[in-house]
């Protein structure tokens, strides 16, 4: 499994199914119309709408990021923190894994 630092004491990795749940509290609290946790889910199980999580050991998630891959390209189409992880670099830290990841993809455009 592939894992990333982040601060303090959180570490990033690919998001799974189980995650759906926490994923859409979190999209709710973040977003003014949060997705359904059944089109989260949806999102999750695809291979081509990869998300990765800010998590604990005990993988209680701070914060989440999604893409969607298309070719050379990829879209951020949704990124969230918990409120009381804001401005600890949560975000940066999902944006910089998801970003070394997507080197070793075709992918060669970005849109935010």
């Amino acid at each position: 499994m592939k894992i990333w630092m982040a601060p303090a004491g959180l570490h990033i990795e690919p998001a799974q199914a189980k995650d759906a749940d926490t994923v859409a509290k979190l999209h709710a609290q973040g977003f003014y119309r949060g997705w359904p946790r059944e089109e989260i889910a949806e999102f999750l199980a695809g291979k081509a709408t990869p998300a990765y999580i800010a998590c604990d050991a005990k993988r209680r998630i701070a914060g989440f990021a999604m893409l969607r891959l298309a070719g050379d390209e990829a879209e951020l189409i949704t990124i969230a923190v918990d409120p009381k992880w804001r401005g600890k670099g949560v975000g940066a830290a999902l944006m910089r894994a998801f970003l070394a990841d997507l080197q070793f993809t075709p992918v060669r455009q970005l849109f935010l």
